[in-house]
């Protein structure tokens, strides 16, 4: 063979293939004359007018065809042999029969077929059925299937579609091995619309679909995020008579199918595939998939939904987090159940993680929202008292600051609870909305006397004090903040000097220069309040800056 030769391009390779002998044709075979003859007799004679091919010539071209398979299979477990090299090693095995004289049969199609989808030549497969037809060779419904599966792997629906033509020119059937290579097309092309037509018309002719060719469906759907027909594509899935194709199939799917219906909010399909694939042991969650479930058992205030799942986070070993306890919480508060919601409590502290204001604040708004809940709270808290002899204190300073809230600070019993700083500080939000100054500054003393003061509940004090007219003592408590140290919070310095504005105080300017000096600084909308002060106390073009300096001199050596 020349050089120039072996170093054509395939297709070059390929239309020297369907052409006939080589100029320079392989090396004849050891044959006698006589049996050369007749097998050139055999080549070209028709299909009806052949007569059994030579022994010699079936024995070299099963030869050839147990060399094509070995190129093949070996390809197909070796990554390192590049497609290009299979296919032309092929085409070379087949061009030694055509050399030989010996005619192609199916089965040698069959295996070039095999040589183009190596390659990916779906191009070829046309060409390929026409010298079939010239040879009057007629392939095999395997020929057919193998190659509407390399048009499909292209996304190629258009070949798909010829194919099938010359198909039903053979008048081989459809069937549900050819409706699955269509399928494989469809999903490679994300063709959602056009796969349930298909299986609607499979169901017309009475062709029962796989479960391989549902579950390329179901992955279409998946990736439209349609988890309604996901799910009705799993469920004919499970009714079909492969069960244990289907059993292989069902980890992936319900797995993917919860994801999908739990990241798109789709409660129902949620719930149903939960108890299908969850509690029917049919796959694995994991931690991610089982806490977005989680999520939407709370959004829809379904508490059964998310206490199984709170329990499946723990037998499947993962670690409880805060925001597992929230969420079931949150869950159970939306339907009023605070018996349970309370309870949950003790377990987030047996388990080490510490119910935070966050979580309170969160549960607040169901329980303030109706006044009848309040007392339902304060019921469920004394039955867990009576049941548990214990009360957790973040749920006593809940109720306790839902009673405060509506104006109600006698009614919530003690139940055994020691109140903490915290306790102190849901009083004094409670005070602040309520305006009962009198109030707060008695529940402060009286947690001072006990040595439960904070940063925080100082400055409450100073915020409760200023919802009041006369608010000389939030400068009190300010001045035992600096004696001890403690740095007022940026909020209550805001309520201040926004009140000393309102109320015309000539110490404003004191007030802004302390804000400074902690390192606050003044927002627009507080900047607002500041300059309507200072066009009524100072309309002159004085700096603020000037008047701050002003005003300490005059306090610390009086008026000149």
């Amino acid at each position: 063979m020349s050089k120039a030769l072996a170093t054509l391009c395939l297709g070059c390779q390929w239309r020297l293939l369907t052409r006939s002998a080589l100029a320079k044709p392989m090396p004849a075979l050891a044959t006698a004359p006589l049996q050369r003859q007749a097998i050139r007799r055999y080549t070209s004679a028709t299909a009806n007018e052949r007569s059994p091919i030579h022994p010699q010539a079936d024995a070299l071209r099963r030869t050839i065809h147990g060399k094509m398979r070995s190129t093949l299979g070996v390809a197909s477990v070796n990554d390192s042999i590049s497609p290009k090299a299979t296919y032309v090693a092929v085409v070379r095995l087949a061009r030694q029969l055509q050399a030989q004289g010996v005619p192609f049969d199916a089965e040698t199609y069959e295996l070039l077929l095999g040589a183009l989808s190596k390659n990916d030549r779906a191009d070829e497969i046309l060409p390929l059925l026409h010298k079939m037809r010239a040879d009057d060779v007629t392939p095999t419904f395997q020929f057919f299937h193998k190659a509407l599966h390399l048009a499909a792997g292209l996304g190629d629906s258009e070949l798909q579609a010829r194919i099938l033509e010359k198909m039903h020119d053979y008048k081989y059937p459809m069937t549900s091995k050819v409706y699955q290579k269509l399928f494989f097309c469809m999903r490679q092309n994300g063709e959602l619309e056009r796969a349930l037509d298909t299986l609607e018309e499979m169901k017309r002719k009475s062709i029962a679909p796989s479960v391989s060719t549902l579950g390329l469906v179901f992955d279409i759907a998946i990736l439209y995020k349609e988890p309604k027909i996901a799910y009705d594509l799993l469920q004919q899935a499970a009714a079909s008579h492969e069960h244990e194709t289907f059993h292989t199939h069902a980890i992936r799917m319900h797995h993917e199918l919860l994801r999908c219906a739990a990241t798109n909010g789709s409660y129902e399909v949620v719930k149903k595939c939960w108890r299908e694939g969850i509690l029917g042991k049919r796959c694995e969650p994991d931690e991610g998939l089982i806490t977005q479930i989680l999520f939407v058992a709370a959004d829809h205030k379904d508490p059964e939904l998310a206490s199984q799942v709170f329990r499946a986070f723990g037998e499947h070993g993962y670690t409880y987090k805060t925001h597992h306890f929230e969420t079931l919480m949150e869950s159970f508060a939306a339907l009023f159940d605070w018996k349970s919601t309370f309870r949950l409590l003790g377990v987030m502290r047996s388990r080490g993680l510490k119910p935070d204001k966050r979580l309170a604040r969160a549960l607040m708004k169901p329980l303030t929202a109706d006044s009848g809940q309040v007392h339902t709270a304060c019921q469920a808290l004394e039955e867990l008292y009576t049941e548990e002899n214990a009360v957790d204190v973040v749920a006593f300073n809940m109720v306790l600051y839902a009673f405060a809230y509506k104006n109600q600070f006698e009614i919530c019993p003690k139940l055994g609870v020691d109140p903490n700083v915290e306790t102190l500080e849901t009083l004094l939000d409670a005070c602040i909305h309520a305006r009962k100054v009198a109030e707060g500054v008695e529940y402060y003393n009286s947690f001072a006397e006990r040595g439960m003061q904070s940063q925080t509940a100082m400055s409450k004090m100073v915020v409760l004090a200023c919802t009041e007219e006369d608010y000389e003592i939030a400068f009190d408590y300010l001045e035992d903040m600096k004696s001890r140290g403690i740095t007022p919070l940026r909020g209550c310095l805001y309520r201040l000097v926004k009140k000393m504005a309102e109320t015309d105080d000539d110490r404003l300017p004191l007030a802004l220069d302390d804000m400074a000096a902690y390192g606050y600084e003044v927002t627009p909308f507080l900047n607002e309040h500041i300059e309507r002060w200072k066009e009524r106390h100072h309309p002159t073009e004085e700096p603020l800056e000037d008047i701050v300096r002003r005003r300490q001199f005059v306090t610390r050596y009086g008026a000149q």
